[in-house]
Parts: structure tokens; C-alpha cells; sequence
């Protein structure tokens, strides 16, 4: 087996093959039958269906955990976020009203004062 794969790799050196014609000429062992097979580009390709460092299928326990821990940190953030800016407009609309309580106390209190000195004035009269 290691003779004949040695002889492709000096066949393939000098001929210079393609990427899928060297496939082609690799020998097919006994081992192979068993495993999963698919068809890309005319080329054999093993398909490991439970590889536990596949990580972009997202199939391993310790992948699912990281996506729960980053959803949950998001979740979080726009919780704290939303937060903050209702926080925020309640401060702004109590400010609003405590102007506008506070503006009406001093025209209040300014009207009081003007019928006061009017009262003096003509009682001096």
C-alpha cells in the first residue's frame, strides 16, 4: 500500500495531476466501505456526521452552551440597555414637570406679590 502510494506521489510529481485526479488515483482500501460517502465536484469525500470539533454545525454540547452564554449576555445588554433609556426619560419628563410645577409656583408667586404691592399702594392712596 505505502509502495504504491509513494509510486502515485512521483507519477503525480511528474505529470503534475489536478486536485481531483489524484483522488481518483488513490487506491481504495477495505476500511473505506464503511464509511459515509458524498459526491462533490466528482470526487469522493468523507462525511464524519459526528465530528466533535465541528463547530460550525453547532452539534457538540460545549458549542451549544457558548451560543446559550452569548445569546443570554445579548439578551442582557439590551435589557440593561432598555433600561437605561426608560430610566432616562423618566428623568427627563420629571425634570419637565418639576419646571413646569416649579415655573407656575413663581408666577404664582409673582402674581401674590403684584396684588399685594396694588393692595398697598391704593390703601396709601
Amino acid at each position: 500500500m505505502i509502495e504504491q502510494i509513494n509510486k502515485l506521489f512521483v507519477h503525480v510529481i511528474t505529470q503534475k495531476y489536478e486536485t481531483a485526479h489524484i483522488l481518483e488515483l488513490l487506491p481504495h482500501s477495505a476500511e473505506d466501505k464503511g464509511k459515509n460517502k458524498s459526491t462533490v465536484r466528482g470526487q469522493e469525500v468523507e462525511e464524519n456526521k459526528r465530528d466533535p470539533m465541528d463547530l460550525k454545525k453547532g452539534k457538540t454540547s460545549m458549542v451549544r452552551k457558548l451560543k446559550a452564554k452569548e445569546r443570554k449576555r445579548k439578551r442582557d445588554a439590551n435589557y440593561e440597555y432598555s433600561l437605561k433609556k426608560k430610566t432616562k426619560e423618566l428623568m427627563e419628563t420629571s425634570n419637565d414637570i418639576i419646571t413646569v410645577v416649579d415655573s407656575s409656583r413663581k408666577t404664582r408667586e409673582r402674581q401674590e406679590k403684584e396684588k399685594y404691592e396694588r393692595e398697598m399702594k391704593r390703601l396709601w392712596k
